[in-house]
């Protein structure tokens, strides 16, 4: 798979979009224990497993 570079305002684009996500991630991941990510992660990873 072969993918095109983003022009400028792509990038722009993409990091206003997904740059602000990561950081809520980050938060959201700061405030678990090591079980409560444990179980978080089987979750998203079950959810993407079942969506295909």
């Amino acid at each position: 798979m072969s993918f095109k570079p983003l022009t400028m305002a792509g990038e722009q684009f993409a990091k206003a979009l997904i740059c602000p996500l990561f950081q809520y991630e980050e938060e959201a991941a700061a405030m678990l224990d090591e079980r409560a990510m444990e179980t978080a992660i089987a979750m998203q990873n079950k959810f993407a497993d079942s969506s295909w």
